[in-house]
């Protein structure tokens, strides 16, 4: 199977999510500002992915920008991360097709 740079993306988001330190706020603003920012929808082949992208970034968007750091809950922070592992997941075992 051949891997497109979203799923190289995603896989480096997803160890730094898992192996790193720092509360889950810091990790996903380091996963947003050196692995997610650089994609785009268009990045992604089927639909179903692209909706899953747009519903990781639009929160991460929103919250950006407080005091340079994310404003997100602690449960706000962990749903996005299981958007990510999930959507890893998906175009890492179903290819990212509808």
């Amino acid at each position: 199977m051949k891997h497109h740079a979203a799923w190289e993306r995603l896989f480096l988001a997803v160890e730094y999510l898992a192996s790193s330190t720092g509360t889950l706020q810091q990790r996903l603003e380091i996963v947003y500002t050196s692995h997610l920012i650089p994609l785009r929808t268009v990045d992604f082949h089927s639909n179903t992915a692209k909706e899953d992208f747009s519903d990781i970034m639009l929160p991460l968007r929103e919250r950006k920008m407080q005091n340079g750091k994310l404003d997100l809950s602690d449960e706000q922070a962990k749903e996005i991360c299981k958007r990510i592992v999930s959507l890893f997941n998906r175009i890492t075992f179903f290819e990212d097709k509808d």
